[in-house]
């Protein structure tokens, strides 16, 4: 069977290819690109312009690209009705990629169904039961921590376990369903403000911050999945090996969207320095339908007990 991996582009480096900087063709007089404005300039000058409580989505990196800072600055200068104007179209360019998103979203299912028959046809039915070994453990590994998460909200937090496990049903409940913390984040937001009565700045900066950065089921997720694809290949992995995938896990977590088995797509790296087949990101994938469901139940409610803890820890 031709493998899907051996039809990788030839890197750039070897390909016979002008290099041009995008100052050189853009901005030929110009000798340096200071006064020009980064992705983090962009963000502060818009967020600024809106003067409101809470930032702007930052979706285009392209449309802020090579724009003079001074151009966002003068947008504070500019009347209401005027400002409106450009920041609506930056929220429409984020309205169009959470669509972009919604679609890939709804095709996920179909993928996930031809990798899943594609393993099966490749590994026949003599390994379903290494198969359905990995996805019951690591599955129930991720539930465990989940309920180790509501004691450390109780005596960290200091709320009862029947008030915190009655607001955080609904978010788990819609995490569990989408696989996707993003798709929970309204009703984390509605169990902090309401259900929990937390400090506003809870729902209005934490529990965003951490949806976005705060993914603590990826070492647990990437531990388990490299010990299984080490024994389907015969490749055993020492502590040492262990600890290094443990801190890799860690530090990658923080660039991992929260979409359905996004920190998967991160794994290649990992497995190629331990010598495992590359080709082992597709397995797991085509597996990680029923844990990625534990794996956002997870997520979500350790972003929950974050934000229960750092309430408890500003009232004091």
């Amino acid at each position: 069977m031709p493998n899907a991996f051996d039809e990788i582009p030839e890197p750039l480096s070897r390909r016979k290819v002008s290099w041009k900087t995008h100052s050189q063709v853009s901005f030929k007089h110009e000798s340096d690109r200071r006064g020009r404005v980064s992705e983090v300039d962009a963000f502060f000058a818009v967020y600024t312009a809106q003067k409101s409580s809470a930032p702007p989505k930052v979706v285009a990196r392209r449309f802020f690209f090579d724009v003079p800072l001074e151009d966002f600055i003068a947008l504070t200068r500019l009347t209401e009705e005027r400002r409106d104007a450009f920041l609506n179209v930056c929220r429409g360019l984020s309205d169009a990629l959470l669509v972009l998103v919604q679609w890939v979203l709804g095709l996920a299912p179909i993928g996930v169904f031809a990798l899943a028959v594609g393993l099966g046809t490749k590994m026949g039915a003599s390994s379903a039961g290494a198969l359905l070994h990995y996805v019951l453990t690591l599955s129930a590994i991720l539930f465990v921590f989940t309920l180790c998460l509501y004691p450390v909200a109780a005596i960290l937090g200091r709320v009862s376990l029947r008030r915190f496990a009655t607001a955080a049903l609904p978010a788990q409940a819609a995490a569990f369903s989408a696989r996707s913390s993003i798709a929970a984040l309204p009703a984390m937001i509605a169990a902090v403000r309401d259900d929990l009565v937390l400090n506003p700045r809870m729902s209005g900066f934490v529990l965003p911050l951490a949806v976005s950065v705060f993914r603590l089921n990826v070492p647990i997720a990437w531990v388990v999945g490299l010990l299984f694809l080490g024994k389907l290949y015969g490749i055993t992995l020492g502590a040492s090996a262990l600890v290094t995938i443990v801190l890799t896990a860690t530090l990658l977590s923080f660039s991992v969207p929260g979409l359905p088995s996004a920190s998967l797509f991160l794994l290649s790296p990992v497995l190629a320095q331990h010598g495992i087949p590359v080709e082992g990101v597709g397995i797991l994938i085509a597996l990680d339908a029923i844990p990625d469901m534990f794996k956002t139940l997870a997520n979500v409610t350790a972003h929950l007990t974050s934000a229960v803890v750092l309430d408890r820890v500003d009232r004091t």
